[in-house]
């Protein structure tokens, strides 16, 4: 449903300059035509998502892994799209093109990790030095420095 206000023109919460295509209205004429292929069980979908995951990691090897790692990733990504899927607005209409569309930003964090991890391990130290000011317990329970490093592949994920 197409709302105006202020000068802005949205479809539900996404303003239509963000949206990459529109959708027009098909003709009557061609509404014979339409076929209704129905949606894919969630057992079902979640086979093509482990394909496409063991694609990328296993066969290609994007990013590197082993099975454990596609399983993981596989019940992310099923997570995600049944979340999505959940919801009431747009936003709901997820494909297996979005488990694509996943798969390359996770490889394109990869390829860069080299360049992202120093600004990440400096937002950390900020971080860490934020709390060390504003903790004023000599609590030793926590165990500081012992912090197991997140390996690369983990740390493109989040």
């Amino acid at each position: 449903m197409l709302q105006r206000s202020r000068h802005m023109i949205a479809l539900g919460h996404i303003p239509l300059r963000h949206l990459v295509y529109r959708v027009h209205a098909l003709p009557e004429s061609m509404r014979p035509l339409v076929w209704d292929f129905g949606q894919l069980k969630p057992e079902i979908e979640e086979l093509y998502t482990c394909q496409i995951v063991s694609r990328f990691v296993l066969q290609e090897k994007k990013i590197p892994g082993e099975v454990l790692l596609v399983k993981a990733l596989t019940a992310v990504l099923t997570a995600s799209q049944r979340y999505m899927r959940d919801q009431t607005d747009e936003c709901s209409f997820v494909s297996l093109r979005d488990v694509e569309r996943a798969m390359n930003v996770m490889v394109w964090f990869y390829n860069h990790r080299n360049a992202l991890n120093p600004l990440m391990d400096e937002d950390i130290d900020d971080q860490d030095e934020e709390s060390d000011d504003d903790d004023d317990s000599d609590d030793d329970d926590d165990a500081a420095g012992e912090e197991d490093e997140l390996d690369q592949v983990s740390q493109i994920l989040t």
